[in-house]
């Protein structure tokens, strides 16, 4: 059996990163719900662990954006209100205009038969109307399509804005015809990067985002 595949696969994470994971499910799944102070001993003996995991995990969450943290005051769980959302994906559509004109000029034919694959599992996700699965179909599209880049400092950008814009989703969901609208904009991306139309692809990336963005702002009132 592969280490991958054993029982005790999860003993192979250091002790920071098993809390990160815990901790981000917690917020994620809405355990620790927006704006909850995030005590370290507290967290500790939720976790059975020692408050030095606790202290490495919360800096890591707070560099995800999902949590805060402030000098004296310590830690909570980062509220999702409207400015929030609107100033997540303000930073995401400035750093996608950075991005997608390199992915085009690099994407290769091999590239864009991943990338399809990618899209296919997206819409069978939607189709079986599967939240995880559609939040993890469409991060891998996307991840895959922003790495050509070969730029790592936006890519972190990007990568760090998707727990909390799946936090987002995990709490709001999405509105009528979101779902459908955003299969029929990834292939609409898909024949702009076959084109090497890097105008086309920028476009319709960050038209993309932009209607996410206020899909959200909706369901959040």
């Amino acid at each position: 059996m592969d280490v991958e595949d054993s029982p005790d696969s999860a003993s192979q994470r250091t002790a920071p990163g098993r809390v990160i994971d815990r901790l981000c499910a917690d917020i994620l799944s809405g355990h620790l719900p927006a704006g909850s102070r995030l005590v370290v001993a507290a967290l500790a003996k939720r976790y059975g662990t020692s408050p030095m995991p606790i202290r490495a995990a919360l800096q890591e969450l707070g560099g995800r954006g999902l949590v805060t943290l402030h000098p004296h005051q310590g830690a909570r769980v980062r509220a999702m209100d409207a400015a929030t959302i609107a100033n997540v994906y303000e930073l995401r559509h400035a750093v996608l205009g950075v991005l997608l004109p390199r992915c085009v000029r690099l994407v290769r034919d091999a590239d864009l038969e991943q990338i399809t694959q990618h899209a296919d599992a997206y819409d069978a996700a939607v189709a079986a109307r599967a939240p995880a699965a559609i939040l993890e179909t469409n991060r891998r599209f996307h991840h895959a399509i922003y790495a050509l880049a070969d730029n790592p400092d936006a890519l972190d950008v990007m990568d760090r804005t998707w727990v909390l814009v799946d936090a987002l989703r995990l709490r709001f969901g999405f509105g009528p015809g979101r779902l459908a609208e955003s299969c029929r904009q990834h292939r609409a991306m898909l024949r702009a990067l076959r084109r090497r139309d890097a105008a086309a692809a920028t476009s319709l990336f960050q038209s993309s985002s932009d209607a996410a963005m206020h899909d959200l702002l909706r369901l959040a009132g």
